[in-house]
């Protein structure tokens, strides 16, 4: 990450995987949260930023501003079941359960196939196993997706404890 921020100090993946690390690994939430903010800001159409963004604040209890980044999400992109799973767990962890069906629902229809989708799951659900079966397949198979396999293929080592090989 260091390396890529050196050549592009505003190279999206990896001031996004910076926000991860300092997330997760330094408990640096503010600064993640600050970081992410930041980047949103300069890409504010760019979903899968909204998403993290989105799971940074519900992770803080922040469910206003969670729900309304997934409904952001969700009007960007009705197609991406990333969207309705950020609202659908967002509204859950609120205890809105009724409300939360529906866009639940609209996941699983929309996110059988979507590299993306089943490694956010693994990787929200801590299913290490999972996550390194899609990293395993390797970057050009995850198609449009490529771009998150970096971030993904650096949550494995996180989950599996090893915080110094995710930096």
């Amino acid at each position: 990450v260091e390396e890529a921020l050196t050549i592009d100090p505003y190279q999206p993946e990896a001031l996004l995987v910076e926000a991860f690390v300092q997330f997760y690994v330094d408990h640096e939430y503010q600064n993640a949260i600050d970081s992410i903010s930041s980047l949103v800001g300069r890409y504010p159409n760019n979903v899968d930023h909204l998403n993290f963004y989105g799971v940074m604040l519900m992770a803080i209890g922040r469910l206003d501003l969670a729900t309304s980044v997934a409904n952001q999400m969700i009007d960007l992109d009705p197609l991406s079941p990333i969207g309705y799973q950020a609202l659908g767990t967002t509204l859950m962890r609120a205890g809105k359960l009724e409300e939360a069906e529906e866009p639940l629902q609209r996941t699983a229809s929309l996110g059988r196939n979507n590299p993306d989708f089943l490694a956010s799951l693994a990787f929200q659900s801590g299913d290490v196993g999972a996550l390194r079966a899609l990293t395993k397949q390797g970057e050009s198979s995850w198609g449009v997706a490529a771009q998150w396999y970096p971030f993904f293929a650096a949550a494995v080592p996180y989950l599996e404890g090893n915080q110094k090989k995710v930096r």
